[in-house]
């Protein structure tokens, strides 16, 4: 995957959020898969079910012992996602729609892939 990709990937999510932003609960947040790159958008609450999903992987991964465990906990930490708050790819003026920040997206972007 490119950087332009990445950054495609990253806008359309936030194009999706924006046209249907009901459908979140309060706090949304992008998610992305520090492995795969797979950007998504969630609510807070799935947000908080997912971290909780990982932090129980990691810990039954932790009573096993072995180096084919180990490698397994490690792959789990590597993919588990990283949550920003949507909001701040988000430009909002008064009187305006509500677009997403393409600076804001670059910059997300050059993260994962400079």
């Amino acid at each position: 995957m490119t950087h332009k990709d990445l950054v495609y990937r990253i806008s359309e999510a936030v194009g999706y959020y924006l046209q249907d932003f009901y459908r979140y609960e309060p706090d949304p947040h992008l998610s992305v898969n520090p492995v795969t790159l797979y950007v998504d958008v969630v609510s807070g609450k799935t947000m908080a079910e997912g971290v909780e999903d990982a932090d129980e992987a990691l810990e039954n991964a932790a009573y096993a012992r072995g180096d084919a465990d180990e490698m397994a906990m490690d792959r789990q930490a590597k993919e588990n996602p990283d949550f920003y708050p949507i909001r701040q790819f988000l430009i909002v003026e008064e009187g305006k729609p509500t677009v997403a920040d393409p600076k804001a997206i670059e910059k997300l972007a050059s993260h994962y892939i400079p």
